[in-house]
């Protein structure tokens, strides 16, 4: 990569910017000794190359090109139960806060399970790539993204696992998550089968310096036991093509609404909550200003 950007700075080729690809799985597919059986997801793998990358660019001649990862995911199998699994949504969130200010761009791979390459799957839930299955079926993991789409431009405060963010209307919005990471075996050993979380000591919040007033709290969830519609299908014993109403159930599963929605009033420029949490929920609190 380094010689690449060496030589067009020493010949004056235009580079825009840095392309590649990576996935969080520790085995390389393109190795002799590669066996599907034996993929296992690494939450570090991704972010390790990020910064390898962000190191060689930097020790470059054009030091500040922009870095794209155009394709990135868990896992570069397919099919992979990782992909429909609950934990991947929590695996998204903990990857992009640790890559920022790595890489300038992230593109997920990919928003749907209708993928060519594979031939047409048999299967509603087949670990397919996408955020949602070939019937617009919801999985966990288009949450994180959604709840990271509702975030305000203005960041107020961010940790390891937390990202607090305002809007021009002074609303508020909180995304919390729990990233548990299991055995490191591999991935169709971990997710092939239905595996409860379990249940976490609750987590309190304050957020200062709001202003004063009524706001519409609304707490949205995504975990085992929230739009995790995989979780019904295995139950139901479903398999092969379904039914439009077995569809539709599973949509329901996985309908986007709050968990909790009240009015509330800020005194003194203080939001106190409280959240249960499981292992690998993610949270999304708003506080809109009525």
């Amino acid at each position: 990569m380094k010689d690449m950007i060496d030589i067009c700075y020493r010949e004056d080729i235009a580079l825009d910017f840095i392309s590649t690809h990576k996935y969080g799985a520790n085995i390389g597919a393109f190795t002799g000794d590669f066996d599907p059986e034996l993929v296992v997801i690494d939450r570090n793998v991704i972010v390790k190359d990020a910064t390898d990358l962000k190191q060689i660019v930097g020790e470059s001649s054009l030091p500040d090109i922009k870095i794209f990862f155009t394709e990135w995911g868990s896992s570069y199998l397919l099919p992979d139960p990782h992909h429909d699994d609950y934990r991947l949504a929590s695996f998204v969130l903990d990857t992009i806060v640790r890559v920022e200010g790595k890489a300038d761009l992230l593109s997920y791979w990919t928003v749907s399970d209708i993928f060519e390459e594979g031939g047409p799957p048999k299967d509603e839930f087949h670990g397919g790539f996408g955020l949602q299955t070939i019937n617009g079926i919801k999985k966990p993991v288009w949450y994180a993204f959604e709840y990271l789409s509702r975030l305000g431009p203005v960041l107020v405060d961010r940790g390891e696992n937390y990202i607090i963010c305002k809007d021009c209307k002074e609303n508020i919005q909180l995304l919390y998550w729990n990233f548990t990471f299991g055995d490191q075996i591999s991935s169709k050993q971990m997710y092939s089968f239905d595996e409860p979380p379990e249940t976490l000591s609750d987590e309190c919040f304050q957020i200062n310096d709001l202003k004063n007033g009524s706001y519409t709290m609304e707490l949205y969830r995504t975990g085992y036991y929230s739009h995790n519609p995989i979780k019904m299908y295995r139950e139901k014993g479903w398999s092969g093509s379904l039914e439009n109403q077995m569809i539709e159930l599973l949509k329901a599963e996985s309908h986007g609404s709050p968990e909790f929605k009240s009015s509330i009033i800020i005194k003194d420029h203080i939001f106190n909550y409280t959240i249960p949490m499981h292992e690998n929920d993610i949270v999304l609190i708003t506080l809109t200003v009525d």
